[in-house]
């Protein structure tokens, strides 16, 4: 189902032993095990749990060395999950998303009003390969499945009902199409929206015009 928590192993080479990396989502609606240009691996990894539960309790991003054959969190807050990890096409940067983590007697359902709440609360965080360091983005503030273009240099996304370029890190997004839903047209699953599914772009190294972003 898509809210469990699967085992996930490495086998270096043929006969050897499997190595536990972490247990992750199957079937999900975000990116669960995603490999880069350079072989590294980056999984959103649910540690401790199993079967149904809320998309945002215990999500978080680890990369996996395969130098070492291990796995280590990237950072974000006290407090937050970390999901969604998206490697950059030459595999020098990994995109992720950064949520405040809701659960016990806080937990607000899955109703449109504090779904929508929870994703517009969302921060966008790069982490580095040549640094080691991750960086927020406080000017993706509500990004939901960041997509990076050919070059590496650019980031669409969702936001507010409108699809978004970050031309760079350091720049400030531009909206260029929008809106995508209808008024209180989201169908979550435990907290997960199948943004992905919903619509289709194409990647490129120019800057998207209006007009990229197709209904499904």
């Amino acid at each position: 189902m898509v809210g469990g928590g699967f085992p996930l192993f490495a086998i270096p080479a043929s006969g050897d032993k499997p190595i536990p990396l972490g247990r992750t989502l199957a079937g999900g609606r975000v990116s669960t095990i995603v490999a880069s240009a350079n072989g590294d691996l980056a999984i959103s990894d649910n540690p401790g749990r199993s079967g149904a539960r809320p998309f945002w309790q215990n999500e978080q991003v680890l990369r996996y060395h395969p130098t070492t054959l291990s796995c280590g969190p990237v950072r974000s807050a006290a407090g937050t999950i970390s999901f969604d990890p998206v490697w950059s096409p030459d595999g020098s940067q990994l995109a992720y998303l950064v949520g405040k983590e809701v659960g016990g007697e806080s937990e607000p359902g899955f109703l449109q009003s504090p779904v929508s709440s929870w994703y517009n609360s969302l921060q966008l965080w790069l982490y580095s390969t040549r640094t080691g360091r991750s960086t927020e983005l406080p000017a993706a503030k509500g990004a939901v499945t960041p997509i990076w273009s050919a070059d590496s240099k650019s980031l669409l996304y969702i936001d507010n009902d409108g699809l978004w370029l970050l031309e760079s890190p350091k720049s400030q997004p531009v909206e260029v199409a929008g809106p995508l839903l209808p008024p209180d047209g989201w169908n979550p699953y435990y907290a997960q929206v199948h943004w992905a599914g919903l619509f289709a772009w194409s990647r490129s190294q120019n800057l998207p015009q209006p007009g990229v972003l197709t209904p499904m």
